[in-house]
Parts: C-alpha cells; structure tokens; sequence
C-alpha cells in the first residue's frame, strides 16, 4: 500500500474524509511500519496485520469498526 492509497483506505474504512497524504496519522504508520521494502513509502501486508494487531490492543472498539466498514 502506497501512502495516496492508505488515504483512500482510511477515508473507506473511517470518518476520517479530511484526512490526507501528510496527516500524522499517515505518516505515523508509514514511519513506524513500512521497514520490510518500503523504507516508509510502501506498507506490505505483514506490517498492515501488524499495526493493526498493536493497535488492537489498546483500541480494539476502533480496530473492530474499521474492519466492519
């Protein structure tokens, strides 16, 4: 997943419809996830599982609304 694709993503799967390339939500996951080929440019689905998998955690009413949408 490229980071214009992660905003088409997040704006399907959330309320977030303001959410763009450079919000910090974005470039947080990007910064933090994409190590395997991405070097922060491109999320492969391992690292995609894995922020979600972090994030359930502590937000799991959030993680289960996104995977509804």
């Amino acid at each position: 997943m490229t980071r214009l694709i992660c905003v088409d993503f997040a704006k399907a799967i959330t309320t977030a419809s303001e959410i763009k390339i450079g919000d910090y939500r974005v470039t947080y996951l990007f910064d933090t996830y994409s190590k395997a080929l991405g070097n922060g440019n491109l999320l492969v689905e391992d690292e995609l599982i894995q922020f979600y998998k972090d994030q359930a955690r502590t937000k799991d009413d959030v993680v289960a609304q996104n995977l509804k949408h």
